[in-house]
């Protein structure tokens, strides 16, 4: 037996998988608490809620449930707890408005500029 992992369907089927398993991003709620979790640990900052919770939950919904882009995403908001700063990182997602919806490459992306 030999497990393969892939993004891409085709890749799947061109090596005859028998029962593939397809992981989907994770549900809405569970992600942003993951998501939140990635940024700030155990510590929110008392000014997150007033400042920053709206921008989080806009860029949270861009990233389409997936936790390796919740990990990416969330590292570069760690490093900077300005409003500034998440809304440039807000406004460089909009190149998120890519055809494919479960791609997340852009979401990984963002990390290397």
């Amino acid at each position: 037996m030999v497990i393969v992992t892939t993004r891409f369907p085709k890749v799947a089927d061109m090596v005859k998988t028998l029962d593939p398993l397809e992981l989907r991003g994770l549900e809405s709620n569970d992600f942003f608490t993951f998501f939140e979790a990635c940024i700030f640990g155990d510590h929110k900052p008392e000014h997150y809620e007033y400042e920053l919770a709206d921008i989080a939950g806009k860029i949270a919904n861009k990233l389409k449930g997936s936790p390796l882009a919740a990990k990416t995403v969330g590292g570069l908001l760690r490093k900077d707890l300005s409003q500034e700063h998440w809304n440039e990182v807000l406004k460089k997602h909009e190149w998120l408005k890519q055809q494919n919806n479960d791609e997340i490459m852009p979401s990984l992306k963002i990390s290397y500029d």
